[in-house]
């Protein structure tokens, strides 16, 4: 796998598109469509082992800071966000949350 590519909040909206979802929970992360965040249990958490892997990004805090990084993890981890378009293979990326 090549080196993490870092992504502005802007930059990753528009290359992959987070879904909202999908029954309009109010959970937060609202990239302008509704709250796109999944939970990490239940439905929620059904509805991303159900995905591709490669459409999900994970919520974490890194030492306070908040970040989407592609993929499935498990550490750290807050949530969950499902996008409209998958990262490439081979490819992982990262988008720090302000």
């Amino acid at each position: 796998m090549s080196a993490v590519i870092e992504l502005t909040l802007e930059a990753f909206i528009e290359r992959f598109q987070p879904l909202p979802h999908p029954h309009g929970a109010s959970g937060g992360l609202d990239f302008g469509s509704g709250s796109c965040l999944l939970e990490t249990f239940g439905d929620d958490l059904a509805r991303v082992q159900a995905s591709h892997p490669a459409t999900i990004w994970t919520l974490l805090d890194g030492d306070g800071e908040l970040y989407l990084a592609s993929g499935i993890h498990f550490v750290n981890r807050l949530g969950y966000v499902g996008c409209q378009h998958p990262v490439p293979d081979g490819h992982a990326f990262e988008c720090v949350l302000d």
